[in-house]
């Protein structure tokens, strides 16, 4: 018992709660219990409690830091008390609201004092609310349930005093021993060993504040039939029920945070075993409990595990928990975000009167998460508590649906954590309702039957228009016919064979490709500005014997030595060829072309797409966007898989395909122009492309009435801009890879839409979208996972690589049918729809372009002298693609790699940037540490040092420009854009900047043939007479960089 004022030392564990409460006051560790108790006991109750409280000094200490040291003042107030009487209808709705209020009244921690106590009454009622709220650094769960007894003792006996064990200032004292002894040494070890399994930050949350915010809470109960399987388990287990709801909180944590390695919070008695069991004060020592899951484990071993680390944390849980917390590595903030324990409400059991215990939040969050169970009438009820900054209540629900499920299948038979289900029903049904795809598709089976069909029904109608001239569909038809009957007669080719095709964009571009469809053969197409070596991989890797080329571009394959059909521009080599074709057969599942993409060993890889995958893709477009009579631009280079339903879709519907200019899909300006000329009404962007077309002054309304994006993020800032400029024009977000036939989700884009991402959509007709995580599993919405595509677009594979194949294509073990395995990661949200997250490998996407960082790595690795090579890309260093090596060779420069990798790889795929290494940063486990790789060092290359511009001067005024969209400052006069960090889209940003600023227009397509601010001033001031070429290397790489940014994919 205590009567007067005495001071001690503060205790390591009062420390703590000090520190917290400097931090911000928060009533977060405001420990609140609530009763109903009969009207007329609660002032007898009242003052029983103030008296017991009283006598054992509970709240009626303050704190006081003095020369440095935190000190307790013990018996320094007296406490608080609260008498409220309320004359309303509804009381008791009323007498929770006024305890709530005042549950969030802050304590003053110097002064108190740190307890009130709260009655709550109403004339006529029959029970009256009382409240007892304590500071958490007075209190602890077992120093209330050593007040709810002594309550209890005195309510029938109030005479007889209890006599206290072992004081608070005792344990103070004990444990500043120990704090210098072995064991706490051993305990620094234990816990440092711990935290070390951390290799990332412990702090998980998206986290939007650094100060907590108001708490959410979602409750729920354990249904009773899996409270007894626990109870059962737990039996025959010889396993403590603690244990196993925290491990079913674990595993749901870990799967909805997509984090094997987590830190969870724990509350541990702290009380030197049974030695301070009935001492007063708050004794309690919040401890991380590290998990690091391994799926693979048996539910067995994995509970073996979590038991261990419950053991060896009670060994060690009387080193304070701020001392841990020292022991954080630099690259972790936090010890743990989240929380469980088991913590019964107080209750009281009042001899002659009827008490109801009331479990009671106070709507402060202590954590990001923090559950806490109790039994309570033979029921298990839990309460999730979460900062509502940071978390919402639909994750709440999510959390907790998820660990039921977790606890579950943890009581089922002994499987790997990794087949535990966890998708809640109510996720379930919202995606399996966006998977509900099944519908008809065209009557024609193939592109071939589809194409002659509308020749047959519209032979007069205008199938393509281009600078040069329009064909109708009998026109286009008969020119397409006559060279598949030469492929057929000349080339002997048998239907099913792959054709190549190596051409400009051009009106024999498309015949040709008609044409090998018309002939029953798969067609792919070739990229004219790729190294010779690539075009003849791509040939023989795909096993094409032949090349339909034109006698433009023929003289370029000489060297391959590869059976080429050249298809003049007056067509005169194939007139003497029948327009009428013999039957010809084409299975829907016969291939209908081949892309070859980046591949991750060095090498492309061949996609093999079927017609039945293609003609879905098409028919559901024309349904979808209701297409007929509109124009579509084809713009995209044929190497690129948007390019497929720009060739097709519009000659399927009786529509026009409109021809762009070669190279112009890279100039908004030119684009613009022929979107006016033809009347283009569809047409397709990726998004860095749309960004620079928004930027072109349009002097009276286009013809467009839809423009779809896809091969990039399409962000809502660049949405923000489309809808401000063209409030006409509907805009559609679509994702798809080249292995699934273009395109498989769609979003209409809506300026209004509230979401703080642009969606990606839902998958499109007769496609699934599974997302799951590393294991296969389904994910819950919310949940970020891998995107796998299931449905009749999924390609065949990669042609003559079965391996590969295999790896990526496989048939789901879920019964999800036969999936791809995209490697790009999204999540649903609430309405079925997708968000896109990015890359869960090193593939990267360039102004819509995929590549595979491992192909130019492993490209460059085939230079002998290189030993090792990492190449890194991020668009916010200014530079793009940068390549890291390692040699011990002094004749390896950058130049050396340069010739190398462009006799190699196309323009796309060459570093903008060199970085020599003695070594490659490397992680503990032996992996290269990418993230420390030395940007510091990089120098992109220049012709010669920084140069001086006179103010006011047309090059001072360039290299404005230059400084305004790259974002640097020093540039020589000589320097080429492109080796300066920029690529053909920045440099139309550079010609919108300039414009504004000239006394005569250029064109765009001057910007490239003056990539150096020295060339480009001289230019314009020549008032359009074409200066002498002052650096034909320059030009050279201009031209190179030009045919480097193709459409997407």
């Amino acid at each position: 018992m205590k009567n007067s004022a005495h001071v001690r030392k503060a205790s390591d564990v009062e420390k703590q709660f000090w520190l917290l409460d400097q931090q911000g006051k928060s009533t977060a560790y405001n420990i609140v219990s609530a009763f109903w108790v009969a009207a007329p006991e609660v002032g007898r109750l009242s003052q029983l409690v103030q008296s017991v409280m009283t006598d054992w000094g509970i709240g009626t200490q303050v704190y006081r830091l003095e020369n440095g040291e935190l000190q307790c003042v013990e018996n320094a107030c007296a406490l608080a008390t609260t008498t409220l009487n309320l004359d309303v209808e509804c009381f008791e709705t009323s007498a929770e609201a006024s305890f709530r209020e005042l549950c969030e009244t802050k304590f003053d921690i110097e002064n108190g004092p740190l307890a009130r106590l709260v009655s709550i009454q109403a004339p006529q009622a029959e029970r009256a609310w009382f409240g007892i709220i304590v500071h958490h650094i007075a209190i602890d769960l077992r120093t209330k349930e050593l007040l709810a007894s002594e309550i209890e003792r005195r309510w029938t006996a109030p005479e007889q005093l209890y006599s206290l064990d072992e004081t608070y200032d005792e344990f103070v004292q004990e444990h500043s021993a120990w704090l210098q002894s072995d064991k706490a040494e051993r305990a620094r070890n234990y816990w440092k060993s711990e935290l070390e399994q951390l290799t990332t930050s412990a702090e998980l949350a998206q986290s939007v504040s650094t100060q907590r915010s108001e708490g959410g809470r979602v409750e729920f109960i354990l249904d009773s039939g899996l409270i007894d399987k626990v109870t059962k388990f737990a039996g025959t287990s010889k396993i403590d029920p603690f244990l196993l709801y925290f491990s079913a909180y674990q595993l749901a944590l870990s799967r909805l945070k997509v984090a094997d390695q987590l830190s969870i919070g724990v509350p541990l008695s702290n009380r030197f075993g049974h030695k301070f069991e009935n001492s007063i004060g708050c004794f309690v020592n919040t401890l991380p409990i590290v998990g690091n899951l391994d799926w693979e484990a048996s539910k067995d071993e994995y509970l073996g595990v979590v038991r261990q680390k419950f053991l060896l944390a009670n060994r060690h849980q009387a080193l304070p928990v701020f001392e841990i917390k020292r022991l954080l590595s630099s690259a972790q903030s936090s010890l743990f975000n989240f929380g469980f324990t088991l913590e019964p409400p107080m209750t009281l059991n009042l001899v002659g009167t009827h008490t109801q215990s009331i479990p009671f939040y106070n709507g402060s969050a202590q954590l990001d998460v923090f559950l806490r169970g109790w039994e309570e009438s033979g029921q298990m009820r839990f309460r999730i508590e979460y900062d509502e900054g940071k978390y919402s209540s639909d994750f709440s629900r999510r959390l907790a649906s998820v660990f039921q499920l977790m606890l579950t299948g943890l009581i089922a038979e002994d499987k790997p954590l990794k087949q535990i289900r966890y998708l809640p029903a109510e996720d379930e049904s919202v995606i399996e309702a966006a998977n509900c795809t099944q519908g008809p598709v065209q009557a024609e089976a193939n592109l071939k039957d589809a194409f002659e069909a509308q020749v047959k029904a519209n032979p007069h109608a205008i199938a393509l228009v281009s600078a040069r001239r329009q064909l109708t569909y009998a026109q286009f038809d008969a020119l397409a016919a006559r060279l598949a009957n030469c492929l057929l007669q000349q080339a002997k080719l048998k239907p099913g064979s792959i054709v190549g095709v190596y051409s400009d964009r051009s009106e024999q571009l498309l015949v040709s490709i008609y044409a090998i469809i018309k002939a029953g053969c798969a067609y792919l197409p070739l990229d004219v500005d790729a190294p010779l070596e690539r075009t003849r991989y791509m040939l023989q890797q795909a096993q094409a014997s032949l090349v339909v080329t034109t006698t433009a571009n023929h003289s370029q394959l000489e060297s391959l030595a590869v059976e080429c059909i050249v298809l003049s521009s007056d067509y005169e080599n194939i007139e003497q060829y029948d327009v009428q074709l013999p039957p010809i057969e084409v299975p829907e599942e016969s291939p209908a072309y081949v892309l070859f993409t980046s591949g991750s060993t060095g090498l492309p890889k061949g996609v093999v797409n079927s017609h039945q995958g293609i003609m879905n893709r098409l028919y559901w477009m024309q349904e979808y966007f209701q297409v007929q009579n509109d124009v579509i631009l084809q713009k995209t280079p044929v190497t690129f898989d948007v390019s497929v339903w720009e060739l097709f879709l519009p000659l399927q519907v009786g529509g026009t395909l409109a021809i762009a200019d070669h190279n112009s899909h890279k100039d908004p300006y030119q684009l613009c122009r022929q979107i006016e000329t033809f009347g283009v009404t569809f047409a397709h962007f990726v998004p860095a492309m749309l960004a620079v077309f928004l930027g072109v002054e349009i002097e009276r309304p286009l013809p467009l009435r839809t423009i779809v994006c896809s091969g990039e993020e399409l962000t809502k800032e660049l949405q923000g801009r489309f809808f401000r400029k063209f409030n006409r024009i509907s805009l559609y977000n679509l994702y798809g890879p080249t292995e699934a036939a273009v395109d498989v989700t769609c979003w209409k884009c809506e300026p209004n839409d509230q979401r703080s991402f642009v969606p990606i959509g839902k998958p499109i007709l007769n496609t699934q979208i599974h997302i799951v995580d590393k294991q296969g599993n389904a994910v819950p919405i919310g949940v970020p996972g891998e995107i796998m595509i299931g449905g009749v677009q999924v390609a065949d594979g990669y042609i003559n690589n079965p391996a590969l194949t295999d790896e990526k294509f496989f048939v789901d073990e879920f019964g999800r049918g036969r999936l791809y395995r995209t490697g790009d990661l999204a999540q649903w949200d609430q309405d079925g729809q997708i968000e896109y997250l990015g890359r869960l490998d090193f593939q990267v996407k360039i102004n819509g372009v995929r590549i595979e960082l491992g192909e130019i790595e492993n490209s460059i690795l085939t230079l002998p002298e290189i030993k090792m090579a990492v190449v890194t890309y991020s668009k916010d260093n200014g530079i793009g693609l940068v390549a890291h090596y390692v040699t011990d060779k002094a004749s390896i420069t950058e130049e050396t790699i340069k010739r190398h990798l462009a006799s190699r790889l196309p323009p796309h795929l060459l570093p903008k940037a060199y970085v020599p290494l003695v070594g490659m940063p490397m992680t503990p486990s032996g992996k290269i540490d990418r993230k420390n790789l030395p940007y510091d060092s990089i120098n992109m290359p220049t012709n010669t040092v920084p140069t001086e511009f006179a103010p006011g001067s047309t090059e001072r005024l360039v290299q404005q420009a230059w400084q305004s969209v790259l974002g640097k400052t020093d540039f020589a006069s000589n320097a080429s854009f492109f080796d300066a960090g920029g690529d053909s889209l920045k440099l139309m940003e550079v010609y919108q900047y300039l414009l504004p600023h000239l006394k005569r227009r250029i064109a765009s397509t001057d910007m490239f043939a003056y990539p150096t601010i020295e060339s480009l001033a001289r230019y314009i001031d020549s008032d359009g007479e074409k200066s002498p070429d002052q650096d034909a290397r320059i030009r050279n790489r201009a031209q190179k960089m030009r045919s480097a940014f193709k459409r997407p994919r």
